[in-house]
C-alpha cells in the first residue's frame, strides 16, 4: 500500500463533506485488504474493457457499411465504455490503492467528474436507444426522415454537453439540494420512457414471433430492426443490474450518511458497474453478425500486421 509521510487526519478538502472525510480516514487505517482487492480487480478489468470496446468501435470508423444511424449511438456508448477502462478505473484504482491519492483533493474531484461524466453519457444513451429502437418499429415508414444521421449527432452532443454539466456540478457538494432532486427527476422520467417503450417493442416481438410460427410472410429489414431492439435490450438490461449496486448503495448513503462499511458497499458498486463496460461489446459482437465479422476481420489484419515486424 503506498504511504505518504504528509498523510493525516487533517485533510481538509472543500469538495468533500467533513462526514466523508472522517470516513475516508478509518477507510484508510483498517481497510488495506478491501483497497488491494479493488486494485487488484480494477486493473484485471482495464484492459479487457479497452481493447474489447476499442475493437467494437474501430470496425464502425472502419467500414462505412456500419455507420447507420443505430451503430451511431452504439458507438456513443462505446466511446463511455472506452473512457470507463481508459480514463475512470486507472483513476479509481490509483484513488484505492495510493494514500497520495486519498488525501489529494484534485484527485477527488476529477474522478469524481469523470465518473457522472461517463456514467451520464451512459444513461443518456440508452435512453435514445430506447426511443430511436421505438421509432425504428413503429414508424418504420417516417423513420430516416425521423432519425438522421445529424439529428442523432446533435442528439450525441446534447447528452455530452448535459453530462458535463452534471459532472462539473458534482465537484460542490453544497450543490447537492439542486443537482440531486434534478438528477432524480431526469432518472426517474429516462426509466418510464425505456419501460414504455420496450413493453411495446417486446410485444411486437412477441406478435412478430407468433406470425413466423404461423408460417407467415415477414419483412426482412423489419426483422434486423426488431432483433436490433432485443439486443440493445440485452445492453440496457445489463446496465440495469451492474448500476443496480451503485443506485442502492447512493441512496442508504443519502438516508443514513457515510459509516466504513457503506463507505466499502459504495466504493465497491463503482466497481460492479464497470463490469457493464465489458459485457456490452461481447453482446454486440454475439448479437450482430456483420459486426462480428468485422471484429474477426480486423482482429486477423492486426495479427497479420504484428506477424510481419
Amino acid at each position: 500500500m503506498a504511504n505518504d509521510s504528509n498523510s493525516n487526519a487533517s485533510f481538509k478538502c472543500f469538495l468533500l463533506t467533513t462526514e466523508y472525510i472522517q470516513t475516508l480516514e478509518v477507510f484508510r487505517l483498517t481497510s488495506h485488504r478491501f483497497r488491494l482487492s479493488t486494485f487488484l480487480s480494477s486493473v484485471i478489468l482495464i484492459p479487457f474493457i479497452i481493447i474489447g470496446n476499442g475493437l467494437v468501435l474501430g470496425v464502425i470508423l472502419r467500414r462505412p457499411s456500419l455507420r447507420t444511424t443505430s451503430n451511431f449511438l452504439i458507438s456513443c456508448l462505446s466511446v463511455a465504455d472506452f473512457l470507463n477502462g481508459l480514463v475512470f478505473l486507472p483513476l479509481f484504482s490509483a484513488w484505492t490503492i495510493s494514500d497520495s491519492a486519498l488525501h489529494s483533493c484534485p484527485f477527488h474531484g476529477l474522478l469524481s467528474c469523470v465518473g457522472w461524466l461517463i456514467n451520464s453519457v451512459s444513461f443518456g444513451t440508452m435512453v435514445a436507444v430506447s426511443v430511436e429502437r421505438y421509432i425504428a418499429l413503429f414508424y418504420h415508414l417516417k423513420y430516416p426522415v425521423i432519425v438522421s444521421k445529424k439529428r442523432i449527432q446533435k442528439v450525441i452532443f446534447v447528452l455530452w454537453l448535459v453530462a458535463a454539466v452534471f459532472s462539473c456540478l458534482s465537484l460542490f457538494h453544497f450543490f447537492n439540494f439542486i443537482r440531486f432532486p434534478i438528477i432524480g427527476f431526469i432518472f426517474a422520467m429516462g426509466l418510464v420512457i425505456i419501460i414504455f417503450t420496450y413493453t411495446r417493442i417486446f410485444a411486437l416481438v412477441r406478435r412478430h414471433h407468433r406470425s413466423i410460427r404461423a408460417q407467415e410472410t415477414t419483412n426482412t429489414t423489419k426483422y434486423r430492426q426488431r432483433k436490433l431492439a432485443v439486443t440493445m435490450a440485452y445492453v440496457i438490461a445489463t446496465s440495469a443490474i451492474c448500476y443496480f449496486p451503485f443506485g442502492c448503495a447512493l441512496f442508504v448513503v443519502l438516508i443514513r450518511g457515510f459509516t466504513i462499511k457503506s463507505f466499502h458497499i459504495f466504493h465497491l458498486s463503482k466497481l460492479l458497474f464497470c463490469i457493464s463496460s465489458l459485457i456490452n461489446p461481447l453482446i454486440y459482437c454475439l448479437r450482430n453478425k456483420e459486426l462480428r465479422t468485422a471484429v474477426i476481420s480486423l482482429l486477423r489484419d492486426i495479427y497479420r500486421a504484428i506477424i510481419q515486424l
